[in-house]
């Protein structure tokens, strides 16, 4: 492929009191770009299967891998009230733009929920995500995070009375603030919930789903600070672990992998450092009185003791 370019499909609209013919996409509205007039005439099509899309500004519009935009944010309610964006498609090293308006529609309710962060999280080393809701000029309220449950289904129920959800899993927990921290290797959705109004009638709500994966990276070492409590009796049947500690130390390496080298490199030699507390210990022997017993702390990653 040497060539193409991009048109307004489906979706747009035009309306005379703007003074202009060109078509634009409505605030709250879904339209299609497509992509034509292809050169050579022969190309293989099996590279529109591997079309990378993208918005000059995502708060304005946003587009799908299929090349679908969705109008968020004109600046105001209405047809007078616009904001310009670009959306440029790019197939094997060509690329194409194409420039609209979104134009105010009368929209007062949110339309849109957009989070942003990493889609992986290393277990030990907790990732922040930041969200915003369109349009910008609506305030959202009662914003919550909160992760599906282990078989897959929703934290909440999906209704502008939504309040909280569950916020932890077998493989990772989400704050009020949207950090996640890993808990187990695996993949899971990550949720967030705001809205606007002081009842369903006249309130709105909007949604956002991420999947996120958290990656268990084997630590290079381990140190141990045994418990306080070091001689036991016969008939004692639990450790006494008060003032144990339990560290794995990273490589910056394998943080780089997944975060980028700039966090990693950002990282002391302190913050490669992590305290632990899901640790397994093994237990007093009674068979054995009398002698010096070796207890064993183990912490299990994906599936194998490190």
């Amino acid at each position: 492929m040497k060539a193409f370019s991009l048109e307004k499909g489906d979706g747009f609209t035009t309306n005379i009191l703007t003074g202009s013919r060109e078509s634009y996409l409505k605030e709250g509205a879904s339209a299609q770009i497509n992509i034509s007039n292809i050169l050579p005439s022969d190309f293989d099509e099996n590279l529109l299967d591997n079309v990378v899309w993208s918005s000059s500004d995502p708060s304005v519009a946003s587009v799908d891998e299929n090349g679908v935009v969705f109008g968020l944010d004109s600046g105001g309610l209405t047809i007078y009230n616009n904001k310009s964006v670009t959306i440029t498609a790019s197939v094997g090293g060509v690329s194409a733009s194409i420039t609209f308006s979104v134009r105010g529609d009368s929209v007062n309710r949110l339309v849109y929920a957009q989070k942003s962060g990493s889609d992986c999280v290393i277990k030990d080393f907790p990732r922040s995500y930041s969200y915003n809701f369109s349009p910008s000029r609506i305030n959202a309220s009662n914003v919550h995070w909160g992760v599906s449950y282990d078989d897959g289904s929703r934290p909440w129920e999906a209704s502008w009375s939504s309040t909280s959800g569950n916020t932890e899993n077998s493989v990772a927990s989400v704050d009020s603030n949207g950090t996640v921290s890993g808990v187990g290797a695996g993949t899971t959705s990550l949720y967030l919930f705001g809205r606007t109004g002081l009842t369903s009638i006249d309130g709105s709500y909007a949604e956002a789903v991420k999947e996120i994966e958290v990656i268990e990276i084997e630590p290079k070492s381990i140190t141990l600070t045994p418990p306080q409590k070091s001689e036991y009796i016969e008939g004692d049947s639990q450790l006494d672990l008060t003032g144990m500690e339990v560290k794995l130390t990273y490589n910056r390496e394998d943080i780089a992998k997944y975060y980028g080298e700039e966090y990693a490199n950002s990282l002391t030699e302190d913050q490669l450092t992590v305290h632990v507390s899901d640790y397994t210990v093994s237990e007093i022997n009674n068979n054995i009185l009398d002698s010096t017993q070796i207890y064993s702390c183990y912490r299990y990653k994906s599936g194998k003791n490190v």
